[in-house]
């Protein structure tokens, strides 16, 4: 998140405050370099994850952050750094 809070501070000359919900959805109006269905995908995880309960659901999680989130930060930095 500070990646993206630093990106947004650079390219609008003004600070940002606020979740990382607030960050990744800022961010992701401002650059092509997040799909806007995978944000949708993320902010779901996250906010399933508040209220989960079982082991199921958190073998869910654990396996959407490894299969969604984790490469999509990956692409994200690639695509910060190619700028």
């Amino acid at each position: 998140m500070n990646l993206l809070k630093r990106m947004l501070v650079d390219e609008s000359d003004a600070a940002v405050a606020g979740t990382p919900r607030g960050i990744l959805l800022a961010a992701s109006n401002r650059s092509d370099c997040i799909d806007e269905a995978l944000r949708m995908k993320m902010l779901e995880n996250h906010c399933g994850a508040v209220c989960m309960t079982g082991d199921e659901a958190e073998r869910r999680l654990i396996y959407a952050i490894i299969d969604v989130c984790i490469p999509a930060f990956q692409n994200l930095a690639r695509c910060l750094v190619g700028r």
